[in-house]
């Protein structure tokens, strides 16, 4: 794999896992609230000499007391949620920018790689029918079928359809690279072959 569809795959690594965390954190005060309810009620059940006489005088059981202390816990993490959630989405937003512009970059170089082999793929394939068959319109015909179906146009083709979320664009990408590099190798083969 190239330097570029690796950064293309990084890049795309960051912004699947913060889309995690943020689909995480968008439902994290949901299961925090249940606990919380849960901890309210545990804690309902806690001795009135606690209110009366106060927390000095009054003690708490221990599984109270703990109870008490995961619930200001889980208080201060429902307050500062909602601030990570917002730096989440600024880096994401930031990651799918640079994501972005990756697969520009990568679009113009696998479009010129792709654009070259098949220029190259459509001269050996004409020599080689010439050679065979002849100079004809029929000859013309199976160059042009030919280049069509192989590898370098196929990806050609890919490229012009990318989706516009780069998530999905970076992908394809990284599959057209893949491709192109498979059909080099395959090509590299048959010239040793022959």
């Amino acid at each position: 794999m190239s330097k570029s569809s690796d950064s293309l795959e990084k890049l795309l690594l960051k912004v699947y896992e913060l889309s995690e965390e943020i689909a995480y954190l968008e439902t994290a005060p949901e299961s925090i609230r249940g606990e919380v309810e849960r901890r309210v009620e545990v804690l309902s059940n806690i001795d009135p000499k606690f209110f009366v006489l106060g927390p000095a005088q009054g003690e708490l059981p221990a599984d109270q007391a703990e109870n008490l202390k995961e619930l200001k816990i889980l208080r201060e993490r429902l307050e500062l949620i909602p601030g990570v959630l917002r730096r989440c989405n600024i880096k994401l937003a930031s990651r799918l920018k640079d994501l972005q512009e990756a697969v520009e970059a990568e679009t113009s170089a696998l479009r010129t790689i792709a654009l070259k082999r098949r220029e190259r793929f459509e001269k050996e394939t004409a020599a080689q029918l010439q050679e065979q068959f002849g100079e004809s319109d029929a000859t013309r015909r199976m160059v042009i079928e030919a280049v069509r179906s192989c590898g370098p146009n196929q990806a050609i083709e890919s490229m012009r359809h990318l989706s516009d979320k780069p998530e999905l664009a970076a992908r394809t990408l990284i599959e057209v690279r893949e491709s192109l590099e498979g059909n080099q190798t395959a090509a590299n083969s048959a010239k040793v072959v022959a």
